[in-house]
């Protein structure tokens, strides 16, 4: 009977003693396990960050992630909107013209840039081809286009309260005698005012006004916003030095708050906004020299090569740029 006891008290006390043993087992456990997800969530963490490398390689520009997407916010007239990431959307066989496999921009030479038509005339005296009736005619069809441009803009759910009245000052500008002269001597069609960039949006409003501050510098000698003077005056410097004009290239004339390489600085006039407004900027002013007919685009979005044209409007914005006339 005691040997019976004697036994069931060493069993306890075995099973008692292992206890601590089974407690240090599970915690060692719940430490491993710790690991492993801390390991799991860095391995996810580089994952990412890899994944957003190889899309900026690919769309030529930063990239983030939004909920799981990766992507980036366009300014728009609404506010920001986000854009994701599509490789469809870009080349992706070669690095953009003018950039390094690494990114960067490279230097370049005059062989690398096709050269553009060269269309003779000069913008002054082929104004003055037009009779005042043609002009008429060309300044009625800016008011009709505009007239069409308030009311579609009127009709769209939550209109800016600042929209309407954005337009009828812009139309102000563009409606005049001076600026249809010049639509007709450069065979700018104006139903531009109204051209679709996406479902429910039209034609940049910040745009406009880039737009009319171009036909101000072109008809009277004087550009006056300082976006479009940076952009421009870097545009003829980089054509001089063979190299192409890349859209990083534009980001970085409109911001001096935006890293750009140094063999690309060197050749930029660059204005002062800051890095976040830059983007909205550079575009505006992108999109009102193509519609002008001063540059021309060989790249896809996100990495653009801008090339001037040679026509007699591009010739009198180098020479309204560079100080070479009076007006």
């Amino acid at each position: 009977m005691a040997k019976n006891k004697t036994a069931q008290t060493e069993t306890a006390l075995e099973a008692t003693s292992a206890l601590p043993d089974m407690a240090s087992f599970f915690n060692q456990a719940a430490e491993a396990i710790n690991e492993m997800g801390a390991e799991a969530a860095e391995l996810a963490a580089l994952e990412e960050i890899a994944a957003i490398d190889a899309a900026e390689k690919v769309a030529g520009r930063k990239l983030e992630t939004n909920e799981g997407e990766i992507g980036h916010f366009e300014q728009t007239d609404d506010g920001p909107v986000w854009v994701k990431f599509d490789p469809a959307t870009y080349k992706t066989d070669e690095a953009p013209a003018g950039q390094a496999e690494d990114g960067q921009e490279a230097e370049g030479d005059a062989a690398d840039i096709d050269m553009p038509d060269h269309v003779p005339g000069d913008l002054k005296v082929m104004k003055g081809d037009f009779t005042l009736e043609e002009k008429e005619v060309k300044k009625a069809e800016v008011v009709a286009e505009f007239t069409a441009r308030k009311k579609f803009e009127a009709e769209q759910p939550g209109c800016s309260s600042k929209m309407i009245p954005n337009l009828e000052a812009e139309e102000k500008k563009m409606a005049t005698i001076g600026a249809a002269g010049l639509f007709l001597a450069m065979d700018i069609d104006p139903s531009f005012i109204n051209r679709e960039v996406s479902t429910g949006s039209r034609f940049n409003v910040y745009a406009f006004q880039k737009v009319n501050d171009l036909i101000v510098a072109l008809d009277g000698g004087f550009m006056q916003n300082a976006i479009n003077r940076a952009i421009v005056t870097s545009l003829f410097n980089f054509k001089d030095a063979g190299i192409p004009f890349t859209g990083a290239a534009a980001l970085a004339a409109a911001s001096d708050k935006v890293k750009a390489d140094r063999a690309m600085t060197k050749h930029l006039v660059r204005h002062t906004v800051s890095a976040n407004t830059a983007s909205t900027q550079k575009s505006s002013t992108m999109t009102a020299l193509k519609t002008l007919g001063i540059v021309t685009n060989s790249g896809a979005r996100g990495a653009e090569v801008w090339t001037l044209t040679d026509t007699p409007a591009t010739r009198r914005l180098e020479q309204v740029v560079r100080g070479k006339i009076a007006a």
